[in-house]
């Protein structure tokens, strides 16, 4: 089961949580490369799912802008946030949705 902020994501396909690290590269005048890192890591994720209702749809687009826990099966990740979203009506009753998060490691 996968939820963000308490809302499920139905019939999700198989995706992987991708751990971002966290690098900072700032090229300089002369042609140097400045480089900040951290032993921190962010877990950046995309769920494509599939549902016959569209409340499902519309319960998780009004989380776009909120801070929440992503929930992947007994994991959770703390200060997530929607990145990215797109919905779909692929067939008459029938709707996909992708959307991206991307965690806040402050």
């Amino acid at each position: 089961m996968i939820t963000f902020d308490g809302v499920e994501l139905k019939h999700p396909e198989p995706f992987e949580i991708d751990p971002q690290v966290i690098v900072n590269e700032t090229v300089l005048l002369s042609g140097k490369r400045s480089l900040q890192s951290s032993s921190e890591t962010a877990v950046s994720v995309t769920i494509k799912c599939h549902t016959d209702t569209i409340s499902d749809v519309t319960n998780l687009r009004a989380k776009i802008g909120t801070e929440g826990s992503l929930v992947v099966d007994s994991t959770t990740y703390t200060k997530c946030h929607i990145s990215a979203w797109s919905e779909v009506l692929w067939s008459k009753g029938k709707w996909e949705y992708t959307v991206g998060f991307k965690q806040d490691t402050t």
